[in-house]
């Protein structure tokens, strides 16, 4: 009796993703969904959210010049994940918005054929009367109501004659043996294939359906396994990059997912190549995929030049993107208020790294600020009055970094005449009613003297004969309260 075996065909999904040093092949991830669509344009890291995703949305991008524009975006799960950031150039168009109002097409290679037909209504008929029955292509192009013609597209099709095709028989044969084709009737719709012959194990099937006409539609292969009397899963995989098959690595795969190392690939394209090997030994035939190794996400951002200290430049940031670390001439200050709210005591943060929602100032040696995101998280984030995001509290006054003009204008947190801040930057707020005259915070760094050295002119430091406060300001004579001041560059106790 011939032994036969009814093959089901199901959608199998290895999931594969490059994240710095390691590729998750995850077969059965938590179940997430889109919750918020996080972006920004250019090299303008003012990240904007939309907190909608009905499957579409609509992204804001009337400040932008028309011309050429890239957007960067992240979705946001509802598990609060964010992905990898994906870029997309676009072209920002002028003028009045525009619809499809035609559409221009021809077929095979006889592009001296154009035709054009009125597609405002959104649906047209196209004729393909004079082709014969068989395998075509349509090329077409969308034309707008400007008279602006759309990127070339192509599409095959088959065209059928005048009789309705129905699904007769199929044509099938196993792995590579495609010289023992072998044909079966499928008119009812259901088909058992003989696969007795074969061993066990992976193997793929090549098929084709062929009408009542004897047209054959194109070839598709799946991959199945034969299995005998024991079940068999998926136990190892089997992989290697690129053309090093010699470097070929083996993984346990027992729990249905597996990490795999990739460290040591440069950043860019590859191609991993893998087979799956079940519990019996049996390896299915290898599957490449390409990929793109990322490395961490960078920012280059332009920094102010201090008007007391030229070689030295100050910028303050602020991102929900994640933790960055910058570079080696950047110095990274958390800061606390005085107690007359006049001044930023600012205090070097030891690790170095910007933690995600932290407010921070930066001062380097350079212009421009390099940062790198990182997986690594501060510990030094407490005494913090730094403040982000783009909205300052009812009631309260914002001051943001300015340069100011130097001398006795200096660097500093200046009062901000808006409600709405520029986006990644840190600022201070205070109560409008105790804010008062308070119109520059200065930045203070404690070098033990009580001198604010970033900040004091020259004249403060080389002794001038003026009398100074400790935030720099010069007075018009001797003191006539008591307190510290600063008199020929040294610190001076006023008693009376």
């Amino acid at each position: 009796m011939r032994k036969t075996v009814i093959l089901f065909f199901a959608l199998c999904g290895l999931i594969m993703e490059a994240r710095g040093q390691t590729i998750d092949l995850s077969g059965f991830p938590q179940e997430t969904t889109a919750s918020q669509l996080r972006y920004w344009f250019n090299d303008d890291v003012n990240i904007q959210t939309t907190n909608t995703l009905s499957g579409s949305s609509t992204i804001d991008a009337s400040t932008l010049a028309e011309g050429i524009h890239i957007v960067h975006y992240q979705i946001v799960d509802n598990m609060g994940v964010a992905s990898i950031p994906v870029s997309k150039i676009f072209i920002k168009t002028g003028g009045t918005p525009t619809t499809a109002a035609s559409l221009r097409y021809w077929f095979n290679s006889d592009a001296k054929s154009v035709k054009t037909t009125d597609i405002t209504s959104g649906v047209t008929t196209i004729d393909a009367s004079a082709l014969v029955a068989g395998i075509h292509t349509i090329h077409y192009q969308v034309i707008d109501n400007q008279g602006v013609a759309g990127i070339t597209a192509s599409k095959m099709f088959f065209k059928t004659g005048a009789s309705t095709t129905t699904a007769a028989s199929l044509h099938y044969w196993f792995d590579s043996d495609s010289k023992n084709v072998k044909s079966t009737d499928i008119a009812s719709g259901v088909t058992t294939i003989d696969a007795s012959a074969l061993a066990e194990g992976l193997h793929t099937v090549h098929y084709q359906v062929a009408d009542n006409q004897g047209v054959a539609g194109i070839t598709a292969s799946k991959m199945f396994v034969k299995t005998g009397g024991t079940a068999t899963t998926a136990a190892s995989l089997r992989y290697w990059f690129d053309e090093d098959a010699k470097s070929m690595k083996t993984t346990e795969i027992g729990s249905g997912a597996t990490i795999i190392d990739a460290s040591a690939l440069m950043e860019g394209e590859h191609v991993i190549h893998y087979q799956v090997v079940d519990n019996q030994g049996v390896a299915g035939v290898t599957v490449s995929k390409a990929f793109i190794k990322n490395g961490p996400m960078k920012l280059t951002l332009t920094a102010i030049q201090d008007p007391n200290s030229p070689t030295d430049y100050w910028l303050t940031f602020y991102s929900d993107l994640g933790n960055f670390v910058p570079d080696a001439s950047t110095t990274v200050y958390k800061a606390t208020l005085s107690d007359d709210n006049t001044k930023l005591l600012m205090t070097e943060v030891e690790d170095h790294i910007v933690n995600t929602s932290t407010a921070v100032i930066l001062k380097s040696t350079s212009p421009q600020i390099v940062l790198l995101m990182t997986t690594d998280v501060s510990g030094d984030t407490n005494n913090n009055d730094l403040l982000g995001g783009i909205t300052v509290a009812s009631g309260y006054e914002a001051y943001t970094l300015l340069p100011g003009s130097g001398g006795t204008d200096p660097i500093g947190f200046h009062k901000s005449d808006g409600t709405t801040l520029d986006g990644n930057t840190a600022h201070v707020e205070l109560p409008s009613a105790s804010s008062g005259d308070i119109e520059v915070i200065v930045l203070v760094i404690d070098d033990g003297t009580g001198i604010n050295t970033l900040h004091a002119n020259p004249d403060l430091l080389q002794g001038d004969g003026a009398w100074y406060t400790l935030d720099g300001r010069k007075l018009d004579g001797a003191p006539t309260k008591k307190g510290i001041y600063i008199y020929k560059g040294k610190k001076v106790l006023i008693k009376r």
